[in-house]
C-alpha cells in the first residue's frame, strides 16, 4: 500500500462515522418525533393563554423582520398557533384560499404553527383553511 493511502486511512480513523437515515422518510419521522417531544415538554399545547403568548412572540418577530406587514390576525386554537399576516409585498392569491405554511414545534416555539401571508386587500375575502373558523374568529395582534 502506498504511503499516501496509508496516511489517508489514518486520517479516516481519526473521524467518527456519523450514521444518517438512508431514506428521507426516516429522517422526517425522526424530526417529527423530536418536535412531538418538544411539544410535550413545553407544556403549551392545551393551554390557550400560552398558545397566545407564542402567537404574540411570532407576530412580534414577523413585524421586526418585515416592515411591510400591515396587520397580523390570530385564530385561537389550543393545539397550535394560527396566524395570517397581511403583507403588501406578497403576491395575490391565485386560488382564492388562505394557504398557510405549517411548522413543527421547536425549542424556541414549543407549539406547532400555521402561518399564512396574504395581501392586505384580501383580508376577509379569501376562503379560510379547514378548521380555522371564519374571518370573524380572527383577533388582530
Amino acid at each position: 500500500m502506498s504511503k499516501k493511502r496509508q496516511r489517508k486511512r489514518q486520517q479516516d480513523k481519526k473521524f467518527k462515522r456519523i450514521s444518517f437515515p438512508t431514506r428521507s422518510s426516516d429522517a422526517i419521522k425522526r424530526l417529527q418525533e423530536h418536535a412531538r417531544k418538544i411539544t410535550a415538554e413545553g407544556g403549551v399545547v392545551g393551554n390557550i393563554e400560552k398558545v397566545l403568548e407564542q402567537a404574540k412572540k411570532l407576530a412580534s418577530e414577523a413585524r421586526e423582520t418585515d416592515p411591510n406587514i400591515t396587520k397580523i390576525y390570530w385564530f385561537p386554537h389550543d393545539q397550535e398557533v394560527r396566524l395570517i399576516e397581511a403583507d403588501e409585498n406578497t403576491i395575490k392569491s391565485l386560488t382564492g384560499h388562505v394557504e398557510p405554511f405549517y411548522f413543527d414545534s421547536t425549542a424556541e416555539i414549543p407549539v406547532p404553527s400555521g402561518i399564512a401571508i396574504i395581501r392586505p386587500d384580501e383580508v376577509g375575502k379569501l376562503e379560510m383553511p379547514k378548521g380555522w373558523g371564519d374571518w370573524e374568529n380572527g383577533k388582530e395582534l
